[in-house]
């Protein structure tokens, strides 16, 4: 088990187009409006907080999106800080701290993470930290077939048996909500280190299979392209 947890939310321009491509493609990639996180220790007490919006760099924000988290690009105007400072800032906190990092659908907060890195030219070496997915974990208190993890709030409310407070779907409220789950899961015994290795696992093995269908596949396919064209003009 880590020393440190770092809890993790972000509040985005929207969502990724395709989960399994390059963060140089265009237009695949949404932004980050919000990020907040908060580091515990292994005991629980909380060492610190950050909680950022960002300024908008000319990219747009989906309707669903706005819908969701309220984050206009007025409000980005004026409270919207450099994006590569704010990164800059956690790259600092994920050295220091070498932290297992925490979030309630963490594959989202991972990925947008890495994207704002690359945008930044900052040192993009997220994936050297082991992450571990409250959403996940609720699967073991899904009731209704239909549902293939809990959201957030609906998750605090079956631990908990009330509805959770504050404003949610702001990435402070949110990363709040996640570590009371997170602790409440450890303190209980439902998650120790053998859990979070599987977990590590099955998220490395889905995330090298895509890798290599991207690698591979496109290759192949644009191999047999021209093939064919070349077949074409010379029949």
């Amino acid at each position: 088990m880590k020393n440190y947890f770092l809890v993790l939310d972000t509040e985005t321009s929207g969502l990724p187009k395709k989960w399994d491509v390059p963060y140089d493609v265009k237009n695949n990639w949404p932004h980050v409006l919000q990020i907040a996180w908060i580091i515990y220790s292994q005991e629980g007490k909380e060492l610190k907080r950050e909680n950022h919006y960002l300024k908008n760099t000319g990219f747009k924000i989906s309707k669903a999106s706005a819908k969701i988290h309220k984050i206009t690009p007025e409000y980005l105007l004026q409270r919207g800080k450099d994006p590569k400072k704010v990164f800059i800032k956690l790259l600092a906190d994920l050295k220091r701290y070498d932290p297992l990092v925490i979030g309630h659908f963490v594959e989202l907060d991972f990925h947008m993470v890495k994207a704002e890195f690359f945008r930044a030219g900052i040192e993009n070496s997220f994936e050297d930290y082991p992450l571990f997915c409250t959403m996940k974990a609720s699967v073991p208190y899904i009731k209704n077939p239909s549902f293939k993890y809990l959201k957030l709030n609906r998750f605090y409310k079956t631990l908990f048996y009330k509805s959770a407070s504050g404003n949610l779907h702001n990435a402070l409220s949110d990363a709040e909500l996640t570590s009371e789950i997170f602790f409440h899961l450890l303190n209980n015994g439902q998650i120790n280190d053998e859990v979070i290795i599987k977990q590590q696992e099955i998220s490395n093995t889905n995330n090298l299979k895509g890798k290599l269908i991207y690698r591979w596949l496109f290759p192949l396919l644009f191999s047999i392209l021209i093939a064919l064209v070349i077949w074409l003009c010379y029949e």
